[in-house]
């Protein structure tokens, strides 16, 4: 038995060899059809002529693709410069910003806390006096109604609250103020029955 057609031990089938691969042409540049210059060339046709309409084509695409061009570079400068600006202004409006913020909600906070208080409740005139100077200030303390005429330079010029939101604020947090030490000052019920004890 020849090696080619003796059983493998593993499938115990005949193993044969692979047959030759073809053989394989190298073109040489001589033998080459055509323009070696141009690896697109097909051989066929006038290359002076298809030269000819090759660079007429790309002449005319140039003004649209430099429009183009122009038109995306525009876009991205104005994004850039969008973004530059806007965060330049977040930083010099954030300071007053937070400090007005704070203020105006712990008024409102304070307003809101004593009118769900349960004392409150017990005295319906008195509820409903506090629920007019609550909504009175949340109409006055309304931010855009704070900051009505200011300009964006005049917030990123200012290192202090300006004067007229000061004044609004001022007699909002003294009132405030003086609720919250009437409260602290006046009895509770459960407190007054344990002291007549």
């Amino acid at each position: 038995m020849a090696l080619q057609d003796r059983p493998s031990p593993q499938t115990n089938q005949s193993v044969r060899s692979s047959p030759a691969s073809p053989a394989t042409n190298v073109t040489t540049p001589e033998q080459s059809p055509g323009n070696d210059e141009d690896i697109w060339d097909d051989g066929g046709g006038n290359a002076d002529d298809t030269s000819a309409q090759h660079q007429r084509e790309m002449l005319s695409d140039l003004p649209t693709i430099r429009r183009q061009h122009m038109t995306d570079g525009y876009r991205e400068g104005l994004a850039v410069g969008k973004a530059k600006v806007i965060q330049e202004g977040f930083d010099q409006g954030y300071p007053i910003g937070v400090e007005i913020g704070l203020r105006v909600g712990s008024i409102l906070g304070i307003l809101e806390g004593y009118l769900s208080s349960k004392s409150i409740s017990l005295v319906p005139e008195m509820k409903e006096g506090v629920q007019k100077v609550y909504t009175q200030a949340q109409s006055e303390l309304a931010i855009p109604q704070l900051l009505k005429g200011l300009d964006d330079e005049t917030v990123a010029a200012a290192k202090i609250i300006p004067t007229h939101i000061e004044a609004v604020l001022q007699p909002w947090e003294s009132l405030v103020h003086g609720i919250l030490q009437t409260r602290n000052a006046t009895p509770r019920q459960g407190q007054e029955q344990g002291s007549h004890e």
